[in-house]
């Protein structure tokens, strides 16, 4: 038998390895290796084109890889939920991820966290939300309960919030209202506002205004929620509290503080 290194035995480890790289291939891929190409397997001519291919397929595997992580994870953080929040969430991450929407899973309420503001909202049932984003949030807290209202304050107007409305019906719709307008407007009705979540420019400044605006609605008992309190790229937030002179508890990124007497 000829030495491994002048025979096909030689390349039977490349081989098998080709061949695994080519069955990760899309269909699409596999035939944009066979045009124009007169020798070898699946079209492939000569070292650089397999070379080339295989660095292809082993980028796409390891992001493939990298992906399901992500969603293994991310499924096993929504046992925090109530199932129709985290059916909800399951299915926004994945439309997300078809849609190729990178900004709604980075700016999302982390499942942990959503946990603990539908914990702290408890039965209250008008909420107002300061930055919807695109919506995941403010969706998250009427699923939670069915006689919950929320409205939601953001200046900016996303086009990709459309797509996560259409996942719910239209009943569940209805509890939703939507302002465009900055959370230092205020509220635009007497009546008492249950839960107050801050969720907006995490500037301090914009932060204690959006507060005293919104003091005439907050009664007794009612919960003001800031979010990203303590985060270090945030420092505007726990700055505003301090200065606020708030008393209140901080878990999983979020500060809740109860209106006293």
């Amino acid at each position: 038998m000829k030495s491994a290194s002048g025979s096909w035995m030689g390349d039977y480890p490349r081989a098998c390895t080709t061949l695994i790289c080519l069955a990760s291939l899309s269909d699409h891929e596999k035939t944009d290796s066979r045009r124009g190409a007169h020798a070898g397997i699946y079209g492939v001519s000569d070292h650089a084109d397999l070379s080339h291919l295989c660095d292809c397929a082993v980028v796409q595997v390891l992001e493939r890889v990298r992906r399901l992580r992500r969603e293994v994870r991310f499924l096993t953080e929504l046992r925090f939920l109530p199932l129709r929040v985290a059916l909800f969430q399951w299915r926004a991450w994945r439309l997300a991820w078809r849609a190729e929407d990178g900004f709604s899973p980075l700016s999302r309420t982390p499942p942990r966290k959503l946990a603990v503001l539908l914990s702290a909202a408890g039965s209250r049932r008008r909420i107002v939300e300061l930055g919807t984003g695109t919506a995941w949030t403010a969706i998250s807290l009427v699923l939670a309960d069915s006689g919950r209202e929320v409205l939601s304050y953001d200046p900016i107007q996303r086009p990709e919030r459309e797509r996560y409305l259409r996942l719910i019906s239209p009943e569940t719709r209805r509890r939703l209202t939507f302002v465009s307008a900055s959370g230092d407007e205020g509220p635009r009705d007497g009546e008492t506002v249950g839960l107050l979540y801050v969720d907006s420019s995490h500037d301090r400044e914009d932060t204690i205004r959006e507060i005293e605006t919104w003091r005439p609605v907050l009664k007794e008992g009612s919960l003001v929620v800031f979010d990203d309190f303590g985060n270090p790229e945030y420092p505007g937030v726990e700055e505003a509290v301090r200065q606020l002179g708030l008393e209140g508890n901080e878990r999983c990124g979020l500060f809740v503080h109860r209106v006293s007497a």
